[in-house]
């Protein structure tokens, strides 16, 4: 019985060892597949991110693009209105100074 014993326990730390590599060479590969996935997630990441960087620098070049027009534009338009009421400013003092002329001289003929 002891012998039975003695082969059974044999037996059973040859299976054990046997479970043993195959569960080291199991780790082995699953740590590999677990590397590769980390390097596949990492790599993606990364593209994801500098995606994201440069939609940022478009819209943020867009913005500062469209900002610096609007601010000329404002300066065109102010600089057009300004022309614009001078222009009527110096029409309306010809006027009054040809009307105060005209009065000026209906007064001299209504004297004369």
């Amino acid at each position: 019985m002891t012998e039975k014993q003695k082969e059974q326990r044999e037996k059973l730390s040859a299976q054990m060892d046997s479970l043993h590599l195959s569960s080291r060479a199991l780790n082995k590969r699953l740590n590999g597949l677990v590397g590769d996935f980390d390097k596949v997630a990492g790599e993606r990441l990364e593209t994801r991110y500098n995606a994201i960087a440069a939609d940022r620098e478009k819209s943020y070049n867009t913005a500062a693009t469209l900002a610096l027009f609007v601010f000329l534009l404002a300066i065109v338009l102010y600089t057009l209105l300004h022309r614009d009421v001078n222009r009527c400013l110096r029409y309306r003092r010809e006027l009054e100074s040809s009307d105060l002329k005209n009065k000026e001289l209906l007064q001299s003929r209504k004297k004369t």
